[in-house]
């Protein structure tokens, strides 16, 4: 009788955490959330939990969670910044399967030339696909991304940048595996992306990202410029502080078709800021001044949260 209660007990316990509902833990720097630190948060989750991160920046190094998605508030606005001093990694993956990383921007206090930060390590033999990195900027690491084989991670619609210290993007080593690398832009390394066991399969999945602008894009393994919808052309970004693309860039619908549309349902752009367009985006307005000696005129683009015009200047006749 007595073991039958207790298996009564164990089987409702059991029970009760695969039924209990998915939360969603809260994190504000400054205040009024559940969590001031984003680990705390992830350190109380449990499977099925998400975490979402208010706009603020974040001076901490994480460690995910199997089951546990880590949401920003857009790699615009949430900034994780990692201790350079320390090295390692500001986001580590260990072992970590079902976790999704989304909507931050990954980068250190003070860069350091070979200091060996990284902004995301990926580790561990469970470390599958299912361990996402997604629509997040990363800069001001030694390291964009480490990958440690044998784990097989998923990077995708990241932008990368380098800061001119002999960085590397995407560092995939030491022995061969096969992370699914796509629709993300790499630009400003040494290095764009490292393979180090070369094309020994198990090989990377590279496919629909803009490599570009890096003294060597592909290191020890086949350039893979105009292969599987890989392209190396300048992004056009709004400027060199702001990553969004502009409308005539060619990352613009160039993301892998099989991919989940944009969010105003167009293919999915390359690197982590989606372009705007069609029903979703502002059309330019023109306006004009005409004077007794001049005609002004202004156009002005709607560019997410800015409006970028110029004036022009016509003598009159």
């Amino acid at each position: 009788m007595k073991s039958s209660v207790v298996l009564l007990m164990v089987f409702w316990l059991s029970a009760s955490a695969v039924l209990a509902p998915a939360r969603t833990l809260t994190v504000d720097s400054g205040g009024g959330a559940e969590f001031q630190s984003i680990q705390a948060a992830i350190d109380s989750a449990l499977a099925g939990d998400v975490v979402e991160v208010a706009a603020g920046a974040y001076h901490e190094h994480i460690v995910m969670k199997s089951g546990v998605d880590v949401m920003g508030a857009g790699a615009e606005r949430t900034t994780i910044v990692g201790n350079a001093a320390l090295g390692f990694s500001v986001v580590q993956f260990d072992d970590v399967v079902n976790a999704k990383l989304s909507g931050f921007e990954l980068t250190s206090d003070a860069p350091i030339e070979g200091s060996n930060l990284r902004a995301v390590t990926f580790v561990g033999a469970e470390t599958d696909q299912t361990a996402v990195l997604e629509r997040c900027i990363l800069t001001g690491t030694q390291y964009g991304i480490f990958v440690w084989d044998p784990s097989t991670p998923t990077i995708t619609n990241n932008t990368l940048m380098g800061a001119g210290l002999g960085e590397q993007g995407i560092y995939i080593g030491n022995g061969p595996t096969s992370p699914v690398i796509q629709n993300n832009i790499i630009s400003g390394y040494a290095l764009g992306i490292h393979v180090v066991a070369g094309d020994i399969a198990p090989s990377p999945v590279i496919v629909y990202n803009d490599v570009w602008n890096n003294e060597t894009n592909y290191e020890r393994y086949p350039d893979q410029t105009g292969l599987n919808g890989n392209i190396s052309a300048d992004p056009l970004f709004v400027d060199a502080a702001d990553l969004h693309l502009q409308g005539d860039s060619p990352a613009v619908d160039a993301g892998d078709p099989d991919s989940p549309p944009d969010p105003d349902g167009t293919r999915t752009d390359m690197g982590a800021f989606p372009y705007a367009q069609g029903a979703g985006a502002l059309p330019a307005i023109f306006l004009s001044l005409k004077t007794a000696r001049h005609t002004w005129s202004l156009e002005a683009r709607e560019r997410r949260s800015k409006c970028n015009g110029r004036f022009k200047r016509r003598n009159q006749a």
